[in-house]
């Protein structure tokens, strides 16, 4: 049975699997073995809020966050410019997932972020960026 009201995390990572090149594992969380996956796109969603304009349930309002993580600093950048550029693509062509759609991106960050890897290894480059979006299904 589908969903009720929308599914913000599913949405988010079905999207960044398609966007991601076959070489990138794409996660929702972070675990013991991620090292070992190299390069890896953690997305994440925050809680989804109603949107005024539309039901209730089949809309919301959402952030994706992006973080990009690879043993080469440039890589993990790259990776995360494919990512943000992934979802945009996504939303300009109006793809339609089992999860919904991405009808708006509003305020966004310009351009990943070099920040400090929350990963316990050495030459742990990671990039972040996020995406405010409202999503529908």
């Amino acid at each position: 049975m589908p969903r009720f009201t929308v599914d913000a995390l599913s949405l988010a990572y079905e999207l960044a699997a398609a966007a991601a090149p076959d070489d990138m594992t794409v996660e929702t969380q972070v675990d013991a073995e991620a090292s070992l996956q190299f390069p890896l796109v953690i997305v994440g969603a925050s809680a989804p809020v109603s949107v005024q304009n539309g039901p209730v349930e089949s809309s919301a309002a959402f952030t994706i966050s992006i973080r990009s993580y690879s043993s080469r600093r440039a890589q993990a950048a790259q990776n995360c410019d494919l990512m943000y550029a992934g979802f945009f693509h996504a939303w300009r062509a109006g793809i339609v997932t089992q999860h919904g759609w991405i009808s708006r991106i509003t305020a966004t960050s310009q351009q990943p972020t070099l920040v400090a890897s929350d990963l316990e290894a050495d030459n742990v480059h990671r990039f972040d960026c996020v995406l405010d979006v409202i999503a529908r299904h």
